[in-house]
């Protein structure tokens, strides 16, 4: 065919001739260029579910008819839908699905064989699986889907850990604002996991939690799965996180243990972007039932199957441009799991030292936005545990205000004495000054003698004679 124009013309006259020798009362409503696609539109005259079933029958011999292995016939309620693979594949960029995006709630994921975007909606399907083939377009689809987020939730609104066998696909992400690192590590992937699904869920669970809006993206699972023992802290946020504004996106080649998916984990990942499956078998095990037609989806990179409860929908994904990326307001996210991993080598050493948590002044967890940890149970007498450890934060921080919000999370009318009543127990048990005794004189021309003199006195240890309380 010399233009696109006559292939439409001549696979039309192709379509009307099989439908009238199969005797069918139908017309064509409409044919639209979609980005992979050439869809025609198809109205029974006379709908009837004989007629209906014939109609949609029909994908076999419409494929021979066109000459085209890959011709999907599907029911909507727009009509029947014929999609024949277009012969001038045009995949849509990652900037227009970021123009189209609202936020979490409508995430634009593709255009659909109109030209449309199709929306995903992370408050009602919290995780996201991407299954299919090798270079079909799937780690192209999850980098847009994340820029279409970040361009458009704003770095307050929005946190990110990326994981992937090969990082370097990712990096233009890393010095974005929002990003906690790219991951391809096993140890620190397995740490990072432990920490998002101890630390962070926990909290966001405790405390009723859901900002900002937090995304785990593991790109190529069964292969990180097969390095790394993470299959059980994935599955954990993908059953719990949904209800915290946690979120999972995965892209995988196969489902089941052969992808890396534990049981639990797939039951949860209830919208699916299906990418040209190999055969019919194949196309059933990536949408987790059958009659979806995903093996009839194109091969071209991009080409895809949106699932979401069991209904499909037919979409084209885009194709994230690095350089754009790169474009993303750039900041430095803290990665509280390597001061936790820091703090747990420390232990040994410095029992006292390991009670803080969390670190970068980011909150519990170190996540951004979230509440402080509070190492002790205020409602309860002081132990000597409590004492050790309160006596070993303030010698390790050197300020009383520090190992007060080190010890419980802030200083108010409740931490703040406490603090000082241990403190003032030490220096009655331990006094600081050779042969047991304060020293005589601080050299208040120093910050180190003035801080020194400013927390004995906040603890009650320096007392002015009256007459010269002035």
């Amino acid at each position: 065919m010399t233009s696109l124009t006559q292939y439409c013309a001549w696979a039309e006259r192709q379509i009307a001739a099989v439908v009238v020798s199969e005797g069918l009362h139908c017309g064509l409503a409409q044919v639209v260029q979609g980005p992979m696609t050439l869809t025609f539109r198809l109205r029974l005259l006379r709908p009837n579910r004989a007629e209906l079933a014939r109609l949609l029958g029909l994908g076999p011999t419409l494929a021979q008819a066109l000459q085209s292995p890959r011709v999907r016939v599907a029911d909507t309620a727009q009509g029947v839908l014929v999609e024949v693979p277009s012969p001038a594949p045009r995949t849509p960029s990652a900037e227009d699905l970021a123009t189209a995006t609202r936020g979490p709630a409508a995430v634009a994921v593709g255009v659909d064989s109109f030209r449309r975007p199709v929306y995903l909606d992370f408050d009602r399907n919290a995780h996201l699986l991407a299954v299919g083939p090798t270079r079909r377009g799937k780690t192209e689809a999850v980098k847009s889907l994340l820029y279409a987020l970040a361009m458009r939730s704003g770095s307050r609104n929005l946190a990110y850990l990326i994981l992937a066998k090969k990082a370097s696909d990712w990096q233009s992400f890393a010095a974005a604002s929002g990003c906690y690192g790219v991951l391809a590590q096993d140890g620190e992937i397995e740490g990072a996991l432990s920490w998002l699904a101890g630390d962070v869920l926990q909290n966001r669970t405790r405390n009723g939690q859901r900002d900002p809006a937090l995304f785990l993206v593991a790109d190529d699972l069964a292969n990180i799965a097969a390095r790394a023992n993470i299959a059980g802290l994935i599955g954990e946020i993908a059953s719990m996180g949904g209800g915290v504004g946690m979120h999972l996106i995965i892209s995988t080649q196969s489902t089941g243990r052969a992808g890396g998916l534990s049981q639990d984990l797939e039951a949860n990942l209830t919208a699916r972007l299906v990418f040209g499956a190999t055969d019919a078998a194949a196309a059933a095990r990536y949408a987790g039932s059958g009659g979806t037609g995903a093996d009839l989806v194109g091969t071209s990179p991009g080409d895809a199957l949106l699932i979401v409860d069991g209904l499909s929908q037919r979409v084209a994904t885009a194709r994230a441009d690095d350089r754009l990326i790169a474009l993303l307001p750039a900041g430095k996210t803290p990665q509280p799991w390597r001061n936790r991993r820091n703090q747990e080598n420390q232990a040994a050493d410095h029992p006292a030292g390991a009670a803080t948590r969390g670190g970068d002044g980011a909150g519990a967890g170190g996540e951004p936005g979230a509440k402080p940890v509070r190492l002790f149970d205020l409602s309860q007498p002081v132990t000597p545990a409590e004492r050790d450890q309160v006596r070993g934060l303030y010698a390790q921080l050197g300020s009383m205000n520090k190992a007060c919000r080190a010890a419980y999370g802030s200083k108010n009318g409740k931490t703040w004495p406490r603090l000082q009543s241990i403190l003032a127990d030490e220096s009655e048990e331990k006094p600081t000054g050779e042969g047991g005794e304060l020293p005589d004189t601080i050299d208040l021309s120093t910050d180190q003698g003035r801080a020194l003199f400013a927390d004995w006195q906040s603890a009650g240890l320096v007392h002015f004679p009256a007459e010269q309380a002035t």
